[in-house]
């Protein structure tokens, strides 16, 4: 069975939209004990105890020609600095492997893992018994790769498992590592794209964008209006979407993302904090049939306190 997840999650101080992708039965109790992994590791590094950290690591562990005790030695390196998890933007399970990209915060700076090349030794797990450890790519010598996408119409927005990238096609993704990878492209007012893929060789992506069919997801919005004054710094969203089914829609504001629930009645209703003296946003959703629905474009302003 494959599922799709977002999810608000908090762990080790983290409140951040996640998108989570499995592909076997018992999914959640796997998901939440390679969560526990993490929560070890950095239980441990906090405590200063590698010899902890390692526990969570196979034996056999080997990534990109590191293996368990050069492993260790980083891990040393790394004593003192400041780490913190700020997310998991996806969870990639397939029998026993697993393959997981996550946002870290490591001195003060954010990376994408593994986008960015950092902490990739985090990212590949294997299943022994009922106990998931850290294992590696099993990789002898590191090798990166790149996606060349381009779409027809161009400009359109790039996700990398789960996570928006600053970036719009057409454009090359370089120095990618060897594993699973899950792919978005949308543009507005066109179906939106996901695709998933095992990346072992620089690769070329084209693809043709497809205006939505019939049924959409329509967004009917109660609150607020066009215009409004917000005083504060958030607003109450409320509204319905109709033939739509999903659990959850995409809400964009002033560029950013995150996600909104969607009940059983299709009825959304959330507080949307604001940043800005105007502020712009729509939603979307994406049906079975694959197609794309978008709400009316809603600029609201903060007011100026006298």
């Amino acid at each position: 069975m494959r599922k799709y997840f977002f999810l608000l999650i908090a762990l080790l101080v983290l409140t951040s939209c996640i998108f989570e992708y499995t592909e076997n039965g018992d999914t959640d109790e796997d998901i939440e004990k390679i969560k526990q992994v993490f929560l070890g590791i950095f239980n441990e590094f906090t405590m200063f105890d590698v010899d902890g950290i390692m526990e969570y690591f196979s034996a056999n562990f080997l990534n990109d020609g590191t293996d368990f005790f050069e492993e260790r030695n980083i891990w040393y390196n790394r004593l003192g600095a400041s780490v913190e998890i700020l997310s998991y933007a996806s969870i990639q399970i397939i029998d026993d492997f697993a393959v997981v990209s996550f946002t870290i915060e490591y001195n003060g700076v954010e990376y994408s893992v593994p986008l960015d090349g950092e902490f990739t030794d985090l990212v590949y797990f294997k299943k022994f018994g009922d106990e998931w450890k850290v294992y590696g790519n099993q990789l002898e010598y590191g090798s990166t790769y790149s996606i060349d996408i381009d779409t027809n119409p161009n400009g359109a927005s790039l996700y990398l498992n789960g996570i928006k990238l600053d970036y719009t096609t057409p454009y090359t993704l370089e120095d990618l590592s060897e594993g699973n990878y899950i792919l978005g492209i949308y543009l507005k007012g066109y179906n939106e794209i996901w695709k998933e893929l095992y990346l072992s060789a620089d690769t070329t992506m084209y693809c043709y964008l497809e205006l939505p069919s019939y049924p959409i997801p329509e967004f009917f919005i109660d609150n607020p209006q066009d215009g409004d004054i917000i005083n504060g710094d958030s607003f109450f969203l409320n509204g319905h979407v109709n033939d739509y089914l999903g659990s959850y829609a995409i809400l964009n504001i002033n560029g950013y993302e995150q996600t909104v629930t969607i009940d059983e009645f299709g009825d959304f209703h959330e507080y949307i904090s604001i940043f800005e003296q105007t502020n712009t946003f729509y939603l979307r959703a994406t049906n079975s049939f694959g197609n794309t629905g978008i709400s009316d474009d809603i600029t609201v302003f903060q007011g100026v306190d006298d």
